[in-house]
């Protein structure tokens, strides 16, 4: 397997290199809700690695898988972490078995606090306003995480096609969703050539 490093893939060096076959595997990019405000959240996947830029309680916006496993992460870094989800139920989209899981992991953790049914109706640098049954709530924190889902990178991964006779693709570029579906979709992708 000849792995290129540091390489950006574009179509014209794809195309140039005469490959028999392309799987576009270019992943998702952060939703943006219209969110006021918005601009001063940061987005979850960018933490990772960063989390010491983060302060000692933090709001994710989004209570998704992505929303949850961030928030657990940093509650396990001694964070003091408030979820706020507009659904009545944290992960509805992790999978079942995950999910059974994760709920267990969630509930024993003191320093991961659900704040469920809440709308965001508006970000700062240090909080969040939402609506709750009916009500406007404010929630104060050091910093404010956005994990409100992943809009598949469509364009970028179609520009690609026509690089080989034989072009599919994979993953998150098709629909956001889980390291599973991307991992089966890559695997009948590789199979069908």
């Amino acid at each position: 397997v000849d792995v290129k490093l540091n390489t950006c893939a574009t179509p014209e060096l794809l195309k140039a290199e005469g490959y028999d076959a392309v799987i576009a595997a270019v992943g998702a990019e952060p939703l943006t809700p219209p969110i006021p405000g918005l601009e001063h959240a940061k987005v979850a996947t960018a933490t990772y690695g960063h989390e010491d830029t983060l302060g000692d309680s933090v709001i994710v916006i989004g209570g998704g898988q992505v929303g949850c496993e961030t928030a657990l992460h940093l509650a396990k870094l001694g964070k003091k972490v408030s979820v706020v989800e507009m659904r009545d139920a944290l992960a509805p989209d992790a999978s079942t078995t995950h999910r059974g899981d994760l709920m267990s992991v969630i509930a024993a953790e003191p320093n991961f606090v659900p704040v469920l049914n809440a709308r965001c109706t508006g970000v700062t640098a240090t909080s969040v306003t939402a609506k709750q049954d009916g009500k406007e709530i404010t929630i104060t924190a050091d910093s404010v995480v956005l994990a409100a889902g992943m809009k598949p990178k469509t364009a970028e991964a179609d520009s690609f096609i026509g690089t080989a006779p034989l072009f599919s693709e994979a993953g998150d570029c098709v629909k956001a969703r889980t390291v599973e579906w991307a991992t089966k979709e890559a695997y009948f992708a590789a199979i069908n050539l």
